[in-house]
């Protein structure tokens, strides 16, 4: 298995992950707009597990920022999906040990996640890594 930077040539294969992920297919333009636009940010970093043929495995996305009551720079994952055929086979723990990684070389003082309450088995899984629930994240679509 392979983890590399995601590029713009891999919007498509990002947009069907997350699209599984959520369990709804996005407007592939408005998508593929945002994908692009994040990949411009330089605080904002996506990465791809690829199999030994280059098919993707999974997808993690790391947003950093400073905030104030951390008094520094913070990671946060905002998605990680492992494709199903790959599940259960360390393609999610490699892509969020990269991730930690990534976060340390960058100098953030935390590692968070934010997690739907209905993603149970994604809570376990974070559990698992040495990750506390000890915040909670309202909610409100505009």
């Amino acid at each position: 298995m392979l983890i590399r930077t995601a590029t713009p040539q891999d919007v498509q294969h990002v947009y069907a992950l997350i699209c599984a992920l959520e369990a709804q297919d996005f407007d592939d333009d408005a998508f593929a707009r945002v994908y692009r636009q994040n990949l411009a940010q330089q605080r904002i970093h996506y990465y791809l597990a690829l199999d030994g043929r280059g098919a993707p495995l999974g997808f993690i996305s790391l947003h950093e920022e400073y905030l104030l009551h951390h008094c520094g720079r913070v990671a946060e994952i905002q998605e990680l999906v492992v494709a199903a055929h790959a599940r259960g086979q360390g393609v999610g723990r490699a892509l969020w040990a990269h991730a930690r990684a990534q976060a340390v070389l960058h100098g953030c003082t935390h590692l968070e996640v934010c997690c739907n309450v209905r993603r149970t088995g994604a809570r376990a899984f974070y559990e698992r890594q040495g990750m506390a629930c000890d915040h909670h994240n309202l909610c409100m679509p505009l």
